[in-house]
């Protein structure tokens, strides 16, 4: 598979411009939203798409070297450099959100590889998330060089209690998902899932 920035890109920013035309046609009051990217990187691959479309976006990145680009990608955001996992628990940023975007990293992450995928972002929605709003993430339904890392293997083994995840089927990641959302005390209003590349990964998103 090609990386995704060797796509140009329109093709790149097309699946979250069909998502946005899909939640306006339910008449999801997208404009009135805050916004937060929290893997934010550059912010040109698929935050540029959304972020005029939304009340505000705040942006976070981990990466300094991101900074410079980032600035210049989304002037109007609210750009943090720093980790977002140590930001999410600031008390100004709780239940302050209502549209999260975790554009997360396909495999394993972190100082030594402790992150997986979104397992330990999704676990901040409860924190970041007001009572209601839009959820979207990432998913590896069919993972690239997967079978080449056995530690990747073991988390999403474990992560979805099934013994080779390595294509999951849309319908279970419907049943998955909407399971562990429910856990944190939302309702699931709509639930749907868009193709991004290469039949590899998808958003899936959701309306709370």
């Amino acid at each position: 598979m090609a990386s995704p920035r060797t796509y140009s890109p329109e093709v790149i920013q097309q699946p979250m411009r069909r998502m946005l035309g899909k939640l306006k046609s339910m008449d999801v009051p997208v404009r009135s939203m805050r916004a937060l990217e929290f893997f934010a990187r550059e912010g040109d691959w698929h935050t540029v798409s959304y972020a005029t479309e939304v009340s505000s976006l705040d942006a976070w990145e981990i990466n300094p070297q991101c900074e410079p680009a980032l600035r210049r990608n989304l002037p109007l955001a609210n750009i943090r450099i720093g980790d977002s996992f140590i930001l999410a628990r600031q008390p100004e940023f709780t239940h302050a959100f209502d549209f999260l975007v975790f554009d997360n990293p396909l495999c394993l992450f972190g100082k030594n590889g402790e992150l997986c995928e979104h397992f330990e972002a999704l676990e901040l929605v409860p924190i970041l998330m007001k009572e209601h709003g839009v959820l979207i993430f990432n998913i590896n339904y069919h993972p690239y060089g997967y079978d080449s890392n056995p530690e990747w293997r073991r988390r999403r083994q474990a992560y979805y209690g099934i013994s080779d995840p390595a294509r999951l089927d849309f319908d279970f990641a419907q049943e998955f998902y909407q399971c562990k959302i429910k856990k944190f005390g939302f309702t699931v209003q709509k639930f749907f899932i868009f193709d991004r590349h290469d039949g590899i990964m998808a958003y899936v998103t959701m309306v709370l």
